[in-house]
């Protein structure tokens, strides 16, 4: 059974330990709506890479993970500019 629809959006401030917190947090989102542990870990690796490439050192990120209707988005950005996208099916 598919995850209730949600929304959870934080500010994650810029910090010395600012991309273990995202993943940190990402792993736990997608362990609680059931992904498996190596699609956990293939998302996780594939948004690391693309935020450290993307996004603007000394600013913080805002990050939202929203499930509507079977899927899951996962939005990283900066201000109005957005560094990092993905959509995924539910499991």
């Amino acid at each position: 059974m598919a995850a209730a629809d949600f929304t959870f959006s934080l500010h994650l401030a810029e910090g010395v330990r600012f991309e273990e917190m995202l993943r940190d947090l990402t792993d736990s989102v997608l362990r609680y709506v059931g992904y498996s542990a190596d699609v956990i870990a293939a998302i996780v690796d594939e948004m690391r890479s693309r935020v450290t490439a993307a996004r603007r050192r000394g600013v913080g990120c805002d990050v939202a993970f929203r499930a509507h209707g079977g899927d899951l988005e996962i939005l990283v950005s900066q201000g109005s500019e957005s560094v990092y996208r993905t959509l995924h099916r539910l499991p």
